[in-house]
């Protein structure tokens, strides 16, 4: 599913493994995944992808969006959302619940249904092996007006094979989690991951400095149905600082947790701050940096990742170049003080406040 192999002009094979799936089964052989969408008399499909999925021509209240896994096993979303508040005392409501009829508008691989509800729409993207889902919101939700406190956000339901359950990775039930959430089959295994519910404003990451907020999953059983609320603070979305659109879509980020610098002569263990470059009697210094990602559900795929630094001091007004390679297995401080990798800065130093790695957890229900 992960690889490709190619025969080289010399008669050996050569095999590429890849982040993301490449192939699916169809009739016992491995076909190349193809992630458009098609048109069909119900609506629009993708068949040709490890997960097979099927959107309606509109969103209306019987409408609804399936998943195929495993050639046979079913999951249905249904296509309308509704618009919730929760209050600080953790009283939830529903504040609309019959959405705008949208036509969905698809292009190549993305279906949108623009305006469920005033100024938000509710995006859908087909990815190798994975569905991402992005609920967007224009433009502050009017139902935040007399609003200024607890959360706001949307709930959907999921229609899901028996004995399939929907856990969160705190083992949090019936009660509210900034957990990640875990689709789970009647045997135990994992087959879907939702990543914990850290949202970014301006369409995740402006140029200009995102801002970032923890929100939260309430998950309930009813009947033969889940449903999953996803809420947002609401101090966050009517912050003057928040930038619109807003997208709510779940991102793992991870801080790092170990790190320093170090030059021929010396190392400093420093986490929050490195130091790279060339001083101290031209001495190079190199950092590094590890992260704890202990909080990414086991089985799950990174697909994307997105590291950022924020330059606080620099001694030079020529043009800097910094250096990023991957050190995994080989971080410092380094045996001998000889890197097995190093990070230069040329011509002379600047000074790194390592912030966050974001992982981008596409992997959605």
């Amino acid at each position: 599913m992960y690889s490709k192999v190619f025969l080289k002009p010399n008669g050996e094979h050569e095999a590429i493994l890849y982040v993301s799936p490449v192939h699916y089964k169809k009739n016992d052989t491995w076909e190349e995944i193809n992630t458009a969408l098609t048109k069909d008399d119900d609506g629009f499909k993708n068949e040709s992808n490890v997960i097979q999925s099927y959107f309606p021509k509109s969103i209306d209240g019987s409408n609804k969006i399936k998943l195929i896994l495993n050639s046979n096993d079913e999951i249905f979303i249904h296509s309308e959302k509704k618009l919730v508040l929760l209050n600080n005392q953790s009283d939830l409501s529903v504040v609309a619940a019959n959405s705008n009829n949208s036509i969905a508008n698809v292009i190549d691989s993305s279906v949108t249904y623009s305006g469920v509800y005033n100024s938000i729409s509710d995006e859908f993207t087909v990815l190798k092996g994975e569905i991402k889902n992005n609920v967007v919101l224009s433009t502050q939700p009017t139902q935040l007006n007399n609003v200024s406190s607890g959360y706001f956000g949307f709930q959907e339901t999921l229609e899901l094979p028996k004995g399939w359950k929907i856990m969160a990775a705190d083992n949090a039930v019936n009660s509210l989690t900034s957990s990640s959430l875990s689709i789970v089959d009647s045997k135990g295994n994992q087959v879907l991951t939702i990543p914990e519910p850290i949202f970014f404003d301006n369409y995740e990451h402006a140029t200009d400095g995102s801002n970032p907020v923890e929100g939260k999953y309430l998950v309930k059983q009813e009947a033969n149905c889940w449903t999953i609320t996803t809420l947002a603070p609401v101090t966050w979305l009517k912050d003057v600082n928040t930038k619109y659109p807003v997208s709510i879509d779940p991102t793992v980020v991870i801080a790092g947790n170990t790190g320093g610098w170090q030059s021929p002569n010396n190392f400093v263990d420093n986490a929050g701050f490195v130091f790279v470059g060339v001083c101290c009697g031209n001495l190079t210094h190199r950092a590094w940096v590890k992260f704890n990602i202990s909080s990414i559900p086991t089985n799950s795929c990174i697909t994307d990742v997105e590291f950022q630094t924020t330059a606080v001091t620099e001694n030079s007004t020529s043009p800097e170049v910094v250096l990023l390679n991957d050190v995994t297995g080989a971080f410092g401080p380094y045996g001998g003080i000889i890197p097995a990798l190093i990070t230069i800065l040329e011509p002379d130093s600047i000074l790194l406040s390592l912030q966050q790695l974001c992982l981008f957890m596409d992997i959605m229900f």
